[in-house]
């Protein structure tokens, strides 16, 4: 019988190692290709909502209420909509914190 493997820190560690070397690199994507990245976070999550709420609910007992209003959801869903519009709008570098992930727009 196969053991199932888990991603552990060592996993996490070796991503972030690996995602480090490429940002530093300079190695970058198209604007284009970013902002269909950040429309499709959007989409999904708006699809996802409830399963996400679900979710938040089951492993740390996070209330709906608190999860769509106040942080988790709608929060993330508004930067991401914001930096998409002020990228859109005046063509600026922008960064937005979701959690501990950040999503870079670069200038065109």
């Amino acid at each position: 019988m196969e053991v199932p493997t888990t991603f552990g820190g060592e996993d996490a560690a070796e991503m972030v190692t690996e995602l480090w070397r490429n940002f530093v690199s300079g190695k970058t994507r198209s604007y284009d290709w970013r902002v269909t990245q950040l429309k499709s976070i959007v989409k999904n999550v708006k699809e996802r909502e409830t399963e996400i709420v679900d979710a938040l609910r089951s492993y740390i007992n996070k209330p709906e209420f608190e999860s769509v209003l106040f942080e988790d959801i709608k929060i993330g869903r508004w930067n991401m909509e914001d930096a998409e519009a002020t990228t859109a709008r005046y063509g600026i570098q922008v960064a937005r914190r979701l959690g501990v992930a950040c999503l870079w727009l670069e200038v065109t």
